[in-house]
């Protein structure tokens, strides 16, 4: 298999609902056993690869979306309900930053939360680009 390093080499922000953080964890896990490295991971919902305890979490989540994160988006129902997730994807797609979309069980395309967002790459979860 190859690897994409243009991938591995940039920074991954789990953009998650908190009510979803055990499904985020899951990714943190599994990108640390694939030899990621832990500092360039971004998951707000574990304080080992969230916000700096002297940085504001504003200005710290700007600067890493700005910095062109790639953005890993934990779709859910409590993510469309969270104005703090909405805010986060908007930035980003601002940026223009590559993506991808994982859907949290029962939560799937063909939900009218997700249907009225109009994003054209989720049936296939491909990266913009």
């Amino acid at each position: 298999m190859e690897i994409n390093e243009n991938l591995i080499c940039k920074k991954i922000f789990i953009s998650h609902s908190s009510r979803d953080a055990e499904f985020g964890q899951a990714i943190v896990e599994l990108l640390l056993g694939i030899g990621m490295d832990g500092s360039k991971i971004i998951f707000t919902g574990d304080p080992q690869y969230g916000i700096p305890a002297n940085q504001n979490i504003f200005d710290y989540l700007k600067s890493q979306i700005n910095e062109d994160a790639y953005m890993l988006y934990l779709l859910s129902n409590n993510y469309y309900n969270s104005i703090a997730c909405l805010n986060e994807m908007g930035a980003a797609w601002v940026k223009q930053n590559r993506y991808s979309l994982l859907m949290i069980p029962g939560f799937d395309s063909i939900s009218p939360r997700f249907q009225q967002g109009g994003s054209k790459s989720a049936a296939n979860c491909s990266p913009n680009g």
